[in-house]
């Protein structure tokens, strides 16, 4: 039996943080080739702010959906050694590497790895940064200055991320283009390649920078914020503070203004529907409650505002606006709770909103617009797409830390997440 035929057999009774046992049998593959799918949508993203270009445009080749990108990087043997020897925790350094897509050669690229709890060292599985521009400024790959390349060691369904910012976009929140890519790493002395090794199947995202921003917002010159353990506090809005750099609003792109951030810490101060009514004049409110509500949707609890202290998450300070817009980061996690209590939650924006009956019902009602958005698009049949595109290249990446037995679960796992949703929507938000 495939592994996709047994994802519509899983019991109600599967959850996904219980050690799994071995569904079916791994598959036999032998093709080496990209996948393509010539059923799936106009790969063009129009939802969002009506700011988005619905012209098709060059990264659309990667991010569409359409098969899977094959990227090969060269790196000399010394800066392969240089990556070997960083560890977790500690400061990634940047090194030149070649970057190679249908047969196309950019170069020299700056490459490094990421990851904190994902962190692997580069002759395992790392997650990857590429930076094109980072020593030829005029450099750029489909127009793009640069792209990440997760390891998705943290999800073990290999899905989480391509799905869930799809419903983040589709709901209208600024949110990354995601596909799958098959990565090769060959190491060279002397111009000489003397490895060649798979690497793997990744998750492919475009990075939150100003290739990201000039899509969402009119202007790509505002100041984007990473959202790094802290909340909308005033001790938390400086940075360094009395936390020292660990948790900060962390500088991306722009000026370090922080005005915003400051006008939503001073709101917060107050209480209930007087502090969401401060908040107004610094916060885009109907974001926030999207961002939350898609947030609860896909069980996004690594992030805020359900962490404590807040973590991955941005907040962009768009100046076309003047108020802060939150978009969302580190889907590895996402979709592995489906009985917790998505309206449970610790950032204080939140909270506020929960004692303001107003507030707490437009989140409500966001809740089940992004539902009957994702069941319109169709977010069960593209988890289905996903499946049978990627299902090929599972069994070959040997790289991944789990096994076949394991992401087949969770695979499953999270397709009667997906289909159960609605039941579970309204046992939290009441019905519509």
């Amino acid at each position: 039996m495939t592994q996709r035929g047994l994802s519509f057999i899983l019991v109600a009774a599967l959850t996904a943080c219980r050690p799994p046992g071995v569904i079916g049998t791994p598959l036999d593959s032998g093709d080496t080739g990209p996948i393509t799918d010539t059923d799936t949508e106009d790969p063009r993203d129009t939802a969002g702010p009506d700011t988005i270009p619905d012209a098709p445009e060059p990264a659309d080749a990667i991010f569409s959906g359409e098969e899977l990108p094959v990227f090969t990087i060269a790196i000399t043997r010394e800066n392969a050694d240089t990556l070997q020897a960083e560890y977790a925790g500690g400061d990634h350094e940047w090194v030149e590497a070649t970057f190679t897509y249908e047969d196309q050669e950019y170069g020299p690229v700056g490459l490094r790895l990421k990851g904190e709890n994902s962190f692997e060292s580069f002759r395992e599985k790392p997650s990857l940064k590429v930076d094109f521009n980072r020593y030829d400024p005029d450099l750029r790959f489909l127009q793009l200055n640069g792209i990440t390349l997760n390891n998705m060691d943290n999800d073990y369904s290999m899905m989480h991320e391509r799905v869930a910012y799809r419903v983040y976009r589709e709901a209208g929140v600024p949110a990354y283009r995601a596909n799958h890519a098959l990565v090769y790493v060959h190491e060279t002395v002397d111009d000489e390649v003397v490895s060649e090794r798979f690497y793997g199947l990744y998750a492919l995202l475009e990075n939150a920078n100003k290739d990201m921003l000039s899509r969402w917002f009119e202007s790509d010159e505002g100041s984007l914020f990473e959202i790094w353990d802290v909340d909308f506090y005033d001790g938390y809005v400086p940075c360094p503070n009395l936390y020292g750099t660990a948790g900060c609003f962390q500088l991306e792109t722009g000026d370090d203004l922080r005005t915003n951030i400051q006008g939503v810490a001073d709101a917060m101060e107050l209480s209930g529907a007087s502090a969401i009514e401060a908040a107004e004049d610094h916060l885009h409110l109907d974001d926030f409650l999207a961002y939350w509500a898609v947030g609860g949707l896909v069980a996004q609890f690594d992030a805020y505002p359900y962490t404590s202290p807040g973590d991955d998450c941005h907040v962009y300070d768009d100046p076309t606006s003047g108020a802060l817009w939150f978009i969302p980061h580190g889907m590895d996690e996402a979709f592995y709770y489906p009985d917790s209590d998505f309206s449970s939650v610790n950032g204080i924006i939140a909270a506020r909103c929960k004692s303001s009956a107003l507030c707490y019902q437009s989140w409500k009602d966001r809740v089940w617009q992004a539902h009957d958005e994702a069941v319109e698009w169709g977010w069960l049949d593209y988890f289905d797409e996903v499946l049978a595109q990627i299902e090929p290249w599972v069994e070959q990446d040997t790289n991944k830390p789990y096994g076949n037995d394991y992401v087949s679960y969770y695979q499953s796992s999270m397709r009667v997440f997906i289909a159960d949703r609605e039941r579970y929507v309204e046992s939290v938000v009441g019905p519509r």
